[in-house]
This record gives C-alpha cells, sequence and structure tokens, in this order.
C-alpha cells in the first residue's frame, strides 16, 4: 500500500483513457460533478432509508439509528448503498458498503457486502475497515467473499459498528491508501476512463507510511535541486576533480544516436500498446473458462511479447531503480509465456480437437450415420475436458502474468 500524497489527490470525473496514463506519484479518484444533496434517491441515511423497498420495516425502523452518513438507493430502490459523513458525490472513495433485504415480505434480513452491479466504481473504500470492526464481534459470521447477513439477533450491533465507524471518519483518524496494481474502469458518455483504487484505514497503523512518504517527498525534493544545480553549470567541481557536465551530455547523445526525446516516445508507444494488450488480456481472463481456453492464441501472447521487447530496449533512459523493476517484471513475463503450461493452451483449437476425435471414433467404429450424432457429442465433451484440464493447468500463470503486466502497465 502507497500512503496517498494529498497535494497530488485528483477527483475527476473524467479520469484517464489508458490505465498506463496513473502515475504512480499521483492519485486520481472519481468524483461526479452531481451532487449527493441534488439526487432525489439519496439523501441522509436515518431519512433515506425509509423508502428502501427492499427492506422489511422493522429492518429500515433500527437503521434509522445511524446517525450520520448517506444513502443511495437502486434497482427500483430495492438496495442500498451507505457513503460516510463526508460524501460530496456518490464513489467508491466514499461508500462504506452495499445493503440488500432478502425476502422482505417473510424475513427481517439484508445482506451486506462491498459492491454489487457494474455502474460505476467497484469498490467501497471503508468497507474494510467495516469488515475489521464486524469481525471483532461475535454476533456476525463473515462469508468467504466477505459478505456477511445482518437479522433481528444482530442489526442493533450493526447500527453501532456503523456509527462507530462513522465517528471515526469524522474524527479524522484515517488515513487514504492506494492499492498498487489496480484500478477502477467506469463507463461515461460511451467512454472508459480509468482510476486509482483507494482504501482507508487508521492513521496510527500506518505511521511507517507516513515517514516514507515524508521523507520520499523530503529526497524528491532535494534531488530535484541538485539537478537543476547541475544543468545550469556548465562544469562542477567535486572533491577538487573537475567534471564537464556539458561536454558529458554531448557525448552521451552523440554515442546513443537517438535524442532523449525520440526514447521517451518510443517508450510511450510501447507501455501503451502493451496496456491495450493487456486490456484485452484482462477482458479475456474475467470470461467463463470455456471463453479462456477457446480465445487464448498464441498471436496474443506473442503479441505482448512484442511490446515487452520494445520497452525493454528504451527502458534505460529510466532512473535505475524502476528500471531493474520493469526489466525484472519482463523477464518473468517472458518466462510464463514460453512456459509448456502457457503454450499447450494457447495452441489448444476446440473445435480441430473435437473433429480429430470424431474422425478417431468414426475410424474405430466404422461410419454410422444414426450414431453421428451421439460421436460428435461426445467428442465435444472431449474437447471440454481437454480445455478444462489445459487452463487449470496454467490457471495459477495466467494469473501471475495479469499481474505482471499491471505492474508495467500502472
Amino acid at each position: 500500500m502507497q500512503l496517498v500524497n494529498l497535494n497530488k489527490l485528483y477527483p475527476k470525473k473524467y479520469g484517464v483513457l489508458d490505465p498506463s496514463l496513473l502515475k504512480s506519484d499521483e492519485t486520481v479518484i472519481y468524483d461526479s460533478d452531481t451532487l449527493v444533496e441534488t439526487m432525489e434517491y439519496a439523501g441522509p441515511i436515518n431519512t433515506i432509508i425509509h423508502h428502501a423497498s427492499g427492506l422489511s420495516s422493522y429492518m429500515k425502523q433500527e437503521l434509522v439509528g445511524i446517525r450520520f452518513g448517506y444513502c443511495s438507493l437502486g434497482g427500483q430502490w430495492n438496495n442500498a448503498n451507505f457513503y460516510g459523513p463526508n460524501t460530496r458525490s456518490l464513489s467508491g472513495v466514499d461508500r462504506i458498503c452495499y445493503v440488500r433485504g432478502i425476502n422482505p415480505d417473510k424475513e427481517d434480513k439484508m445482506k451486506v457486502m462491498e459492491y454489487y452491479g457494474s455502474r460505476g466504481s467497484k469498490f467501497s473504500a471503508y468497507y474494510l475497515i467495516l469488515l475489521k470492526k464486524i469481525r471483532q464481534s461475535s454476533k456476525f459470521k463473515v462469508d468467504k467473499d466477505g459478505s456477511f447477513i445482518v437479522d433481528k439477533s444482530n442489526v442493533v450491533a450493526f447500527v453501532d459498528v456503523v456509527n462507530n465507524l462513522m465517528d471515526d471518519i469524522l474524527n479524522s483518524r484515517l488515513v487514504m491508501l492506494k492499492v498498487p496494481n489496480q484500478y477502477d474502469k467506469i463507463k461515461i458518455e460511451g467512454s472508459y476512463y480509468y482510476y486509482n483504487v483507494v482504501i482507508w484505514d487508521y492513521a496510527d497503523q500506518n505511521r511507517p507510511l507516513e515517514k516514507e512518504l515524508e521523507e520520499s517527498m523530503d529526497l524528491k525534493h532535494n534531488l530535484e535541486m541538485v539537478v537543476k544545480y547541475i544543468m545550469t553549470r556548465d562544469s562542477i567541481n567535486v572533491d577538487g576533480v573537475e567534471i564537464n557536465v556539458r561536454a558529458i551530455g554531448e557525448n552521451n547523445l552523440r554515442l546513443q544516436g537517438i535524442s532523449m526525446k525520440d526514447k521517451i516516445v518510443e517508450l510511450s508507444e510501447y507501455i501503451k500498446e502493451l496496456s491495450e494488450e493487456t486490456g484485452k488480456f484482462e477482458d479475456l481472463m474475467d470470461s467463463p473458462v470455456s471463453d479462456i481456453y477457446e480465445g487464448l492464441t498464441e498471436k496474443i501472447l506473442d503479441n505482448i511479447l512484442t511490446q515487452c521487447d520494445g520497452i525493454k530496449e528504451n527502458i534505460d533512459i529510466l532512473e535505475s531503480y524502476a528500471e531493474a523493476k520493469i526489466s525484472t517484471a519482463i523477464d518473468r513475463i517472458e518466462d510464463i509465456i514460453n512456459s509448456e503450461e502457457l503454450r499447450d493452451l494457447a495452441e489448444f483449437n476446440y473445435q480441430s480437437y473435437a473433429e480429430r476425435i470424431f474422425r478417431k471414433i468414426e475410424e474405430e467404429h466404422g461410419f454410422d450415420e444414426d450414431k453421428s450424432d451421439d460421436r460428435m457429442d461426445s467428442a465435444s465433451s472431449s474437447a471440454t475436458y481437454k480445455g478444462e484440464e489445459l487452463y487449470y493447468s496454467a490457471e495459477k500463470l495466467l494469473q501471475e502474468l495479469k499481474d505482471k503486466l499491471n505492474e508495467i502497465c500502472m
């Protein structure tokens, strides 16, 4: 995690057009230009919750006890999102959780989770803190996916936990952390925009990160001052040794035979193209298993390798730490893509495999028109089994490839 530098925090409705444009020292978060006070379906929790048709009367009456914070209703007002007391507009940065009633006409019960649906931000920045508090109580059982049930037996405890969290927010006990290698994607007016993912945590548990941020800001400032000083001089004297700054710069460019500007442009283009390939790869990885083993091709893997090669050729313009980090990630990407598991998966063709099995059955048992359909079904089942076998053999490598690509493109 990285502590967010509030001097470089940029709330925007329109984020960046590509995740590669999200900078490591800046934080871009979604911020709508529609204020929560102007929305018909949103308002303070203890007033708007009465209109939540997906919750039982008993649950709504108990939730009125939440003293602060905002609520938005969705799905024809069947469900609700809870937000912190400082909410300006509805976004994942200020969201606490999503709640949905369970059979409200017959039961006093609701399910609480981080978020639900495909619209807006796909995270709730306060949810991890909420879960910490929930787990400290013996009245709740948290499922593997991080959701939990609230009913008559624990709704009062839930209200107390939320109120406690609201107090922590109002008393500025929390700090914002940026989640590495993740980004939020929101569709606005037909185009996708990208933002950083953040969470909130307690300030007293992140003192080392605060110190690290302060030291890095001081170091960056000092280095900038040194570089600016050097760049204003034709030469500098270090311990009695005269260094000709201008000559060194001119010689480096002459020996490279290429301008720094050209290398920056090339590197940017390769990273942009790799980001596009990464986006396509991530979309494929979010598909059903059958779409993955049918959709992953050698061309996709080779395109990724091509962009990685281009980046490696130009990363020498970066400072040494960044160069080493990217170079290490690319080395691992190359190893993964060239692994037997991934190559076998990419070479697999579902249709060809099924037809080959079908022909083999026909050769062994002879042609029988009455049995052709059954034999083709059997061949298709064999192809499905083979595709799944190859996918699960490469599953961990696919996830690691996705992570390593994001290390570069973020």
